[in-house]
């Protein structure tokens, strides 16, 4: 099976319209092969999974509907670059949002050009319908493993985020331990992600950050501050666990044992004095 290089330019494009109003965007298509190679131009929806990877395929997003490829095959010699042309309507009475579409390319295997494509590239394009858009963010899951812990290093905590927006939204965060007597005891940014679009839902896991081993026992709260969108609003959440080190609970299996041994022995002494002493 015959491999076919190429590139397409750009990687990513932006187009602000108003409903029922269009406009034409281009990609450039350059074939690095020696020879002459045919490619199929076509358009696809972008969504991500519940880990911010992009998705694509047909059918999975309304804006695959707004935009037309003006050619279904491009003929490229070797090392030309060729521009392929799309048309964008936008339907009047469309909501106000955000939507991504891939612009792809992606070469004719020769002796089948109707069937067989390899190697496909894709140039993503944004299309935000401007009006009045909806900047909400969610946080459906901040909890740890368990309850207790011995040990706070390396400890990881789930964070489960919904757009329930209509625009997709930046985010930013950082992660704040408090103790019992409510004094920070450690702080760090955390990375939760690119951009997450519109009615996407994601899921990850972030570490506490670094900080002094030696830290008191009692109940902590581990609280995740958010900043996001392009209004720069925030959310937080917290989440209690109780913790103990190891050497915690060894002082105090020490000191419990001194004071059981020193209970034993007066016992043990007031007792010797009750009992009369005979010849």
């Amino acid at each position: 099976m015959e491999v076919r290089a190429f590139t397409v330019s750009p990687v990513k494009q932006i187009v602000t319209l108003e409903q029922g109003t269009g406009r034409n965007v281009k990609i450039k298509i350059r074939n690095t092969e020696r020879n002459t190679a045919k490619y199929k131009i076509s358009v696809v929806g972008v969504k991500q999974d519940d880990q911010g990877y992009p998705v694509y395929g047909t059918n999975i997003e309304e804006a695959e509907k707004w935009v037309r490829s003006e050619q279904e095959v491009l003929e490229i010699g070797p090392g030309k670059e060729i521009e392929a042309s799309f048309k964008i309507n936008i339907p009047k009475g469309t909501y106000p949002g955000s939507h991504y579409v891939g612009l792809s390319a992606e070469p004719m295997l020769l002796g089948d050009e109707n069937k067989n494509f390899i190697g496909k590239l894709i140039s993503l394009l944004l299309i935000e319908v401007s009006g009045t858009v909806n900047e909400t963010l969610s946080i459906t899951k901040w909890s740890g493993e368990k309850s207790f812990y011995l040990s706070l290093e390396k400890l990881k905590l789930n964070v489960g985020l919904k757009n329930d927006g209509n625009t997709e939204l930046p985010i930013k965060g950082k992660i704040r331990l408090y103790n019992w007597l409510d004094k920070k005891t450690a702080e760090g940014d955390v990375f939760l992600g690119n951009t997450i679009l519109p009615q996407a839902q994601r899921t990850t896991e972030v570490l506490l950050p670094d900080f002094n081993n030696w830290q008191l026992p009692g109940i902590y709260r581990a609280q995740l501050d958010l900043v996001y969108g392009r209004t720069g609003q925030k959310i937080s959440v917290q989440y209690a666990f109780w913790y103990i080190s190891i050497y915690w609970l060894i002082a105090i299996g020490l000191i419990l044992s001194i004071v059981i041994w020193t209970l034993i022995k007066k016992i043990k002494n007031k007792r010797e004095e009750e009992t009369p002493f005979k010849i």
